[in-house]
């Protein structure tokens, strides 16, 4: 057994990732095999001057790996360099260790000093967790475990360089030193019988997640909502053009974490490659607030959903009891929802409170992510298992949240309606209760089909059949029913089909700002008969299973909203 070891071109993709960040727990590994009854020697000197840097940047986490990891207390480790001496002695400077230093060579003895933050057992479940999720990165990568795989030398597809920087951190390192050492120890037929099933699972699981990111971002599009074709004309978008509704071209995702950028983005950023989506980082509650204002003021894009740690700032580290304060976390969920109602926010926490996921239930969060679990003392293969586990519940609470974002433009709709409904003309009046009504029961509604996973297409139909419900208080404001004469067109009319049958006030109205528009094709009128036409072939309505009968779809909702929207907004412009 060798003493030494010659660091080259071949070890660097093991021990740098894309952008040269130098994995310190990597090193360690490669020197596993090493042992002398004096020490080891490292000879880098062959490496790119930049990366001897950023290894000699780093020999504190290394010396104490060596000391936890390798056993080498009291041995003497040598780093044949080939730098410039004061270059040297620069990095050096910063470091705790006492070092024997020269142009070629630095020299020091594993130390009792530890790089810490404070102690808090949350941060640790988190980061614990964080390290394991980098295993099934890579893993998901090798899709399928055969009958050998290294692990410890620079020919390992394990890798782990979306945690380089929490194996900083010597017990996290020691943690996953254990589990790919008990790997090691069990790589045999049964126990790949176990993981590459879940390989398997975790991969299907992601790939379902991508297609289905992909159907709602086509299905969100402007190209495909519900009311495109009336936007198309001049009149009716000038009058739309002012409201908050834009659509964005990939899912942006905001992390609000305050270890983001301590790993966590880059971890998060590795998990969701290949998703298409765009993770945005923010790290307290002040930053978020800085961040919603940039989007107020168009320097930013709005998200389509959120990450939430429960813990952001020191405060949140006392001890937690059932009566005790909201985390943080909690505070940055309401800001969210109170600027995006219906914005998909997912909680996440290492926390096995049963109250903190009641109270994310309570205050709108769309999913709750347990992002560590318990890590025994005594690691075992178990530990992947477990990270498997993470992983894929990562995967299902972000499958949640992208079958919310199939209703933004709704939710969208629903508050600009109930703008409209709160001002002079209808200020306390059934329309306005009806409104208010529908937007609660919309968010509630769509909420709770996601906790519970109910069928869609019901709640949807339910949702459609409110919108219809509005347009019956609604039409009482369109005309006059002495005079029988149009509100938004006093010179004509209402028409009836037949005596004693409904009377059509919204299709007269709607004709007329079709005319007064030149709405060409299906327009205005043609919208509401579809509408009309979806509400009476509904199962609720018809009771039976003939062929006549079709769900709703999203479309329709929005395209229902659109047209109150559009005879609110009128009159309340007759009525300033």
């Amino acid at each position: 057994m060798t003493s030494s070891i010659i660091i080259n071109q071949k070890h660097c993709k093991f021990l740098f990732d894309k952008s040269n960040h130098f994995n310190v727990f990597n090193l360690t590994r490669l020197c596993k095999q090493l042992q002398s009854p004096e020490g080891i020697t490292i000879d880098i000197s062959r490496l790119a001057e930049i990366k001897q840097q950023l290894i000699i940047s780093k020999l504190q986490y290394f010396s104490n790996h060596c000391k936890k990891l390798l056993n080498l207390e009291d041995k003497v480790i040598t780093f044949i360099i080939k730098l410039d001496e004061q270059e040297v002695e620069s990095l050096t400077s910063n470091l705790t260790l006492e070092t024997i230093c020269s142009e070629s060579e630095i020299i020091f003895q594993p130390t009792n000093i530890e790089v810490k933050s404070k102690e808090d057992p949350h941060q640790i479940k988190n980061i614990l967790g964080a390290v394991l999720l980098s295993l099934v990165h890579d893993l998901l990568k090798l899709q399928k475990v055969g009958n050998q795989i290294s692990l410890f030398d620079a020919s390992s597809p394990i890798v782990l360089h979306s945690a380089l920087d929490f194996l900083h951190d010597t017990d996290n390192a020691l943690m996953m030193w254990q589990v790919l050492e008990k790997w090691t120890e069990e790589h045999n037929k049964s126990y790949r019988a176990e993981v590459n099933p879940r390989m398997n699972s975790s991969s299907n699981a992601k790939n379902l997640l991508k297609q289905k990111i992909n159907n709602v971002l086509k299905n969100t599009d402007i190209s495909t909502i519900g009311f495109k074709h009336l936007l198309e004309n001049e009149a009716i978008n000038a009058d739309f053009s002012h409201c908050d509704f834009r659509w964005n071209s990939k899912i942006t995702l905001w992390f609000v974490d305050d270890q983001a950028e301590n790993g966590w983005n880059n971890l998060m950023s590795n998990l969701l490659e290949g998703l298409d989506i765009e993770l945005s980082c923010n790290r307290s509650l002040d930053d978020l607030n800085l961040t919603i204002n940039s989007v107020r003021k168009g320097i930013f894009v709005k998200p389509d959903l959120a990450l939430v740690d429960l813990r952001l700032s020191e405060s949140d580290l006392t001890f937690e009891s059932y009566k005790s304060r909201d985390l943080s976390g909690f505070y940055a969920l309401n800001q969210l929802l109170d600027t995006w109602p219906g914005l998909p926010v997912i909680i996440a926490s290492a926390s096995n409170k049963i109250w903190n996921l009641e109270k994310a239930i309570e205050k709108g969060a769309t999913g709750y992510w347990r992002k560590s679990e318990d890590i025994h003392e005594a690691v075992n293969h178990n530990a992947i298992i477990t990270a498997f586990d993470i992983y894929e519940q990562l995967l299902d609470k972000l499958d949640q949240a992208i079958a919310k974002i199939k209703f933004r433009n709704i939710f969208v709709l629903a508050k600009l309606v109930e703008a409209e409904s709160v001002k002079k003309k209808f200020k306390s009046s059934p329309l306005e209760r009806a409104i208010s009504y529908y937007v609660n029961d919309l968010f509630n509604r769509v909420s709770w089909m996601l906790w519970q996973r109910q069928n869609e297409s019901r709640v949807i139909d339910s949702l459609f059949l409110g919108i219809m419900e509005i347009f019956n208080e609604i039409e009482p404001y369109l005309w006059a029913s002495d005079s029988r004469e149009l509100t938004l067109h006093p010179t004509k009319n209402v028409s009836s089909v037949k005596e004693k049958t409904d009377k059509k006030v919204i299709n007269d109205t709607l004709q007329y700002f079709d005319e007064v528009n030149r709405v060409g094709g299906k327009g205005l009128l043609g919208s509401y008969e579809t509408c009309k036409n979806v509400r009476n072939n509904l199962p609720v309505i018809h009771g039976s299973s003939d062929g006549k009968i079709t769900h709703s779809k999203i479309e329709h909702i929005e395209l229902g909203l659109f047209l109150i929207w559009f005879l609110m907004t009128k009159l309340n412009e007759i009525s300033k």
